[in-house]
Formats: C-alpha cells, structure tokens, sequence
C-alpha cells in the first residue's frame, strides 16, 4: 500500500486547490461516520449521483482487489513449489556428492 500513501494528500498540503476541496460537495456533512446508514431517498439528485458514483468505483476498486489477491495466490504457490524443488534438488546434489566421496 505504498504508492496509496504516497499519492493521498495531507490534510494541511498546501498543493491542494480549493477545487479539490469542493469535489465532496458543498452541503458535505463532516459529522457523518461510517457507520451511519444513508438514506438514498434523502438525497438530493447530486448528492445520489455522486454516492452512486463513489459505489461504482468502491465496486471497480473491489474488482482489481480481487484480482490482486488472486494473482498474489498463484505467485506464492509457484514459490513455494520453487522452493520444494530448490530443496529436493539441493538434497539430490548432497546426496550426489556423499556418493561420490564414499567411491
């Protein structure tokens, strides 16, 4: 999660316009929590349009979550097979080896 670390503002980084500061929306209530449950009848047609689209990209981001994971999955059982073979041939050569030296 490095690069999302890197690429979030700060809440006082003064390379923020007040552009980027108005893409909640204006009638933004802080006081809301996660918890809370959001009525969507209560919204006005903005405010819907722009839940809507923060679930769309919650979906999207869920989507190439799960693609990581599954990539990350296959990578770490191709390791580890890696290293069942790194270790079978590495007895394999000592085993060689103890061979030769007993002749």
């Amino acid at each position: 999660m490095r690069m999302l670390e890197e690429e979030t503002p700060k809440e006082n980084d003064s390379s923020r316009s007040d552009e980027d500061e108005g893409e909640v929306g204006e009638d933004y209530d802080a006081t809301m929590h996660d918890d809370e449950d959001v009525n969507l009848d209560e919204l006005d047609e903005n405010e819907r349009a722009e839940f809507n689209e923060l679930n769309r990209q919650l979906d999207e981001l869920d989507k190439v979550l799960d693609s990581l994971e599954q990539k990350n999955d296959v990578i770490h059982s191709q390791l580890k097979q890696l290293l069942a073979d790194s270790k079978q041939a590495r007895q394999e050569m000592q085993e060689q080896e103890a061979t030769d030296k007993k002749q």
